[in-house]
């Protein structure tokens, strides 16, 4: 989907390790299904509207929560999509001017989403069919990724040149090819555009959830750590979590 792929990480873990049974596909050729797949669902959750819970937590140095916030919202894909801002995280109704004042949070998660677009991503990195394994219930294959040693690739913002380094792994299923799970994280500190600051680290991961015409984003959960000179660092935890979906 859209959304899933390379935009990348969280906890990527190489203690699970593949199930190899017999020789496995070309690369190349799993990738191009995966991304016609990608293209298939993208179309099919236009039909769609789905309720999405967006829980943004700020986080001391020590990786505590020093506070939190919370929004769900009613997401409608497509054309002529958008969201809807209904409640806050206790179920309370917001009134119009209180989501109003939420909207630039709602939109934000909107753009992480889209952020870690496969179509946007794939391009920029090396993905090998590792091995094979279940997920979700499913047999699948395991790809990972690792970034391309580009250099004449130019990164245009501080986001491209954070998940320019990324790498990771995704289950996809071996029946349709569709994205299960993806895992990611920063192997390495990157400098950023700012003065003396760095990204110290940052994951990422996605997971599917089945919706009436087959699967759909289910989770996503994004945390990164920025320090800079001197002694301030900025980290921050986004989970995302989607059920509900009904035809429009």
């Amino acid at each position: 989907m859209q959304w899933l792929l390379p935009a990348l990480a969280l906890l990527f873990t190489l203690s699970a390790r593949a199930e190899t049974a017999g020789p496995l596909p070309d690369s190349a050729a799993v990738v191009e299904k995966v991304l016609a797949r990608d293209e298939l669902q993208q179309v099919d959750l236009e039909r769609y509207q789905y309720r999405q819970r967006v829980r943004t937590e700020k986080l001391d140095s020590r990786g505590q929560v020093r506070s939190a916030s919370e929004l769900i919202m009613v997401v409608r894909p497509g054309q002529d999509g958008g969201f809807s801002i209904v409640a806050d995280g206790s179920g309370a109704i917001l009134a119009p001017d209180e989501a109003e004042d939420r909207s630039d949070e709602a939109r934000a998660s909107e753009k992480l989403k889209d952020t870690f677009s496969l179509r946007r991503l794939a391009s920029r990195f090396d993905i090998r069919v590792a091995g094979q394994e279940e997920c979700l219930g499913k047999p699948a294959y395991v790809l990972t990724f690792t970034p391309k040693p580009d250099k004449s690739f130019l990164p245009r913002s501080m986001t491209e040149r954070v998940l320019g380094r990324v790498e990771g792994r995704m289950w996809v299923a071996q029946d349709d090819y569709t994205i299960l799970r993806t895992e990611a994280r920063l192997p390495k500190p990157v400098d950023l555009a700012w003065f003396f600051a760095v990204m110290k680290s940052f994951q990422f991961s996605y997971a599917a959830a089945p919706i009436p015409s087959g699967w759909g984003p289910g989770s996503f959960a994004l945390e990164y750590r920025v320090d800079a000179v001197p002694f301030q660092h900025i980290r921050q935890r986004q989970q995302i979590a989607i059920d509900g979906y009904r035809l429009r």
